[in-house]
């Protein structure tokens, strides 16, 4: 055989050798990668589609209001779904239903438990609306009050005028300066329970009017302090500072005016068989 035609048969040898070493690599690639889909696959199916991750437990923390059994039936997730298959972002959304639902979180906590935590709403007030209305420390309306609801808080009135209320309807929330006074409605509770003009120390009533500002009634031996609506700070520092002389005749207080700062007005029931 020729010098050329042993080359040219060397080269043919060694053409098929590199193809054969490719078509193994590609062959080996393709072992690996199915073995690695194949595996894949059944982890996938060892979390999806057995009990190794099922819900034995629904923990709901941070309840007051609400039962925790309806914040299960809220959730619309049952005892044995996958806990890796819910959609936690689904569960938040249907949880928001509920009025009493500030905030919800929902965590997961392998191998089979699923918390919920919620944070409910402290209602602080009934605002006076249509409907009444509960209303929270923040300014917040967040939930009509019904038949079977709590009614022991103090009622605020003439909080929303008619501007108010159509600008409440449009944003679906407290006006600026409807907020506003409510805000100003707990800088009146928060100082009378602190203030000391009767044992109870609680309100019955937060009043706004457009001509005398803003009063309080007491809900122990009803009365009314008027403190009308520039300055109060000021006209509650000077209510503080007269408060001792005001109660020292002993006699039931019927009215505190105290708009004014240059004068403080006191009205006492009359003693029984005597004018005042």
């Amino acid at each position: 055989m020729s010098t050329f035609l042993k080359r040219q048969q060397v080269r043919r040898e060694r053409a098929f050798k590199k193809a054969l070493r490719r078509l193994q690599k590609i062959f080996s690639a393709v072992a690996i990668m199915t073995v690695g889909l194949a595996c894949v696959y059944g982890f996938y199916l060892l979390l999806f589609f057995t009990p190794f991750l099922s819900i034995r437990e629904i923990a709901v923390e941070g309840v007051r209001q609400v039962s925790a059994e309806e914040i299960v039936r809220l959730s619309g997730v049952s005892i044995g779904e996958n806990l890796l298959g819910i959609d936690v972002s689904d569960v938040h959304q249907r949880l928001q239903v509920n009025p009493w639902i500030k905030m919800a979180s929902v965590r997961r906590h392998p191998p089979h438990e699923l918390i919920i935590h919620i944070v409910e709403y402290e209602p602080a007030a009934i605002l006076v609306k249509e409907p009444l209305s509960y209303v929270d420390r923040e300014g917040q309306i967040f939930k009509e009050v019904s038949v079977t609801d709590n009614k022991n808080y103090p009622v605020f009135t003439g909080m929303i005028d008619e501007h108010d209320a159509e600008e409440e309807e449009k944003e679906d929330k407290l006006s600026t300066s409807a907020k506003e006074r409510v805000m100003n409605g707990f800088r009146l509770l928060d100082w009378y329970s602190q203030a000391n003009f009767d044992k109870s120390g609680t309100v019955s009533e937060i009043n706004y009017n457009a001509m005398r500002g803003f009063s309080i009634v007491s809900q122990e031996n009803p009365m009314r302090i008027v403190v009308g609506e520039h300055a109060i700070d000021d006209q509650l520092k000077i209510l503080t500072r007269f408060r001792d002389a005001i109660r020292e005749k002993n006699h039931q207080i019927l009215y505190i005016i105290a708009y004014d700062k240059n004068q403080v007005v006191v009205r006492y029931k009359p003693l029984e068989g005597k004018l005042f």
